[in-house]
């Protein structure tokens, strides 16, 4: 039951949120800040720590809601399961060479949201970080 409601909440916020930008309408105004390899590294561990703060949350929700307690492994799974279905969506619209990196980054960042099972708290903590050290 559940995983039924967390389903109905994904489909209404999906919904609201038809709004669509795709990468070559992006990708000009995104490579103007990645023109040193400073910044590109720094963009990557930002936005890393930021989807590792989402997948925290996540994880931590999606425990929350199935009442099974800390060792949830469902919920853990489907936490990881979103970040794939995410990279699968993301590889229609981008080219395959950043596809496979960011399918890489997203799994990474679900699994390591399993193993650090940082929680709420942290968790918002880290999507604040990696917003504000963007």
């Amino acid at each position: 039951q559940a995983s039924l409601i967390v389903s109905r909440v994904v489909c209404r916020k999906l919904k609201m949120a038809s709004v669509k930008i795709s990468y070559q309408s992006v990708i000009s105004k995104f490579s103007e800040y990645h023109k040193s390899e400073g910044n590109v590294w720094a963009h990557l561990l930002t936005t890393s720590l930021g989807l590792l703060g989402v997948a925290s949350v996540l994880q931590r929700s999606l425990i929350h809601l199935s009442r099974m307690g800390k060792k949830a492994a469902l919920p853990r799974f489907l936490s990881v399961t979103v970040w794939i279905l995410y990279a699968i969506a993301l590889a229609q619209d981008v080219p395959r060479s950043v596809a496979r990196s960011s399918a890489c980054i997203l799994v990474t960042v679900g699994f390591a949201a399993i193993k650090l099972d940082w929680g709420f708290g942290k968790g918002i903590v880290a999507i604040a970080a990696g917003y504000i050290l963007q």
